[in-house]
């Protein structure tokens, strides 16, 4: 996630707003500084303790409004509950096989865009 996060940056000036590494989250609506959080997993391999806001659990942050999420999770780990509470009009499988089938279809049924992994990862 932290190649591509910085590719949205540098190329397109978008906002990274949320992280998650699968278990804790942090998220900012003014946006968050990728250097900083790259350091920060870099040496506790965890978003633990980087801020404020980093005692989030990964479904909090994938819950909030946003235009686009990256999935650089392992397979499976979003499921049906989770992604009840996205609001997103995209996401781009940035990993193999992120999505549990139950997720798919409720994404699906709201209409959000899936790109797979295997398009998304040109």
């Amino acid at each position: 996630g932290y190649h591509a996060a910085r590719k949205l940056l540098e190329k397109n000036n978008y906002n990274i707003i949320g992280v998650t590494d699968g278990i804790n989250g942090t998220y900012n609506p003014i946006g968050l500084k990728i250097e900083d959080l790259f350091t920060h997993m870099q040496k506790n391999k965890s978003l633990k303790w980087y801020n404020d806001s980093s005692d989030l659990t990964a479904a909090d942050v994938l819950g909030r409004k946003c235009d686009l999420i990256i999935l650089s999770t392992k397979e499976f780990s979003v499921g049906e509950e989770v992604a009840k509470t996205i609001q997103c009009k995209f996401i781009f499988e940035g990993s193999n096989i992120p999505l549990t089938k139950g997720a798919q279809d409720v994404l699906k049924d709201k209409k959000i865009i899936i790109v797979p992994d295997l398009l998304a990862s040109c």
